[in-house]
């Protein structure tokens, strides 16, 4: 697997990646931002080839990497038409994690956390063994905070369309 993953990451290859042995058709396509033997951010692109932010995953959930396939080709070539581009994440190679969490709380992103059963969006305030975030609710509302040990989280995800949204919603004064 990791000689697959550096061949995608030195060549640039989109790639879908799957985490989710329950459900066989659930992948992440995108570019392989950076990877280490425990972390893998991938730089995630939506179906339309459209940049869709980040997710960090734990490599031990990844069994599968489809890679060169018409569907990875499609999604690159678009991407490419479109001029889609990711910001760069300066990734620490011993903690991917680290950088992900800096570079979000730099440029004031929200991210999602998956957890066992449940999920939660917020801004990072802090970080080291456990996550703070400032929580916002699914209508972009500021609802209290949050702290959760990191080694409870599955996944991460920072800027994808539902955070946006949800930022965009938080930054307006006006609610429904």
């Amino acid at each position: 697997m990791i000689k697959t993953l550096k061949e995608c990451y030195e060549n640039q290859k989109v790639a879908s990646f799957y985490f989710n042995k329950e459900d066989n058709c659930a992948h992440l396509t995108g570019f392989l931002h950076c990877y280490n033997e425990n972390e893998i951010l991938i730089a995630h692109i939506t179906p339309r080839g459209e940049y869709d932010g980040f997710v960090l995953s734990k490599i031990d959930n990844l069994y599968r990497v489809d890679y060169s396939g018409d569907y990875e080709k499609k999604i690159q070539l678009l991407y490419k038409l479109k001029s889609q581009s990711h910001s760069t994440v300066t990734c620490d190679k011993d903690s991917i994690l680290f950088s992900f969490l800096e570079f979000a709380n730099k440029n004031k992103y929200l991210i999602s956390m998956e957890l066992e059963n449940a999920s939660v969006t917020g801004f990072v305030e802090e970080y080291d063994d456990s996550i703070r975030l400032k929580v916002i609710n699914e209508n972009g509302v500021e609802n209290g905070g949050c702290v959760i040990n990191i080694d409870e989280v599955i996944t991460f995800s920072c800027d994808t369309d539902y955070e946006q949204d949800l930022k965009i919603l938080n930054s307006v004064k006006e609610q429904f």
